[in-house]
């Protein structure tokens, strides 16, 4: 990243590159699904990536449940030929607490499943980078419950992704 001097003026490729070069998702409604270990699309965490670039990856996402058993299971999926390489912090499966967390290094397309405690709000938070070949297109979560139930999994507005271009 560039260093930028006092009193130095902003090219409009500086200013491509710094403000304009992020793309963000955020879940304006909550989600349920229940009896169910299908992940399907997320109806708001999708966005569209450029081909031939680099982006730094952060999300938080935030869910429910009002049992321990449901928990979640996700992945993130992307364009061919993309790659995708993240850190989780999340509630492992079975967690009696909310300090029973757990770190897990990811990939794109790799299913991570996390815990639920009844009635808690629990947090995943992810960093990483994407690597998008020559191929552009969607960059999205899908999701499901980690264990079939009746009881609802729901993941909830305002989580998020974004997603910052470095190259």
């Amino acid at each position: 990243m560039k260093s930028f001097q006092p009193e130095e003026l902003l090219t409009s490729s500086d200013l491509n590159t710094y403000c304009v070069n992020s793309i963000a998702a955020r879940k304006t409604s909550n989600f349920s699904q229940a009896s169910t270990v299908t992940i399907v699309d997320d109806n708001h965490l999708f966005a569209t990536v450029a081909a031939n670039s680099v982006y730094q990856f952060q999300s938080l996402l935030k869910y429910t449940s009002a049992s321990a058993t449901p928990g979640i299971t996700y992945a993130w999926q992307g364009p061919a030929g993309a790659t995708l390489s993240y850190r989780t912090i999340g509630l492992v499966v079975g967690a009696t607490s909310q300090s029973n967390i757990a770190t897990v290094p990811s990939s794109l397309g790799s299913t991570v499943s996390l815990g639920t405690l009844a009635g808690a709000t629990e947090y995943i938070d992810m960093h990483g980078l994407l690597v998008v070949g020559g191929t552009g297109g969607t960059f999205k979560l899908q999701w499901a419950q980690q264990t079939s139930s009746a009881t609802q999994t729901s993941l909830l507005q305002d989580s998020f992704f974004v997603l910052r271009r470095i190259d």
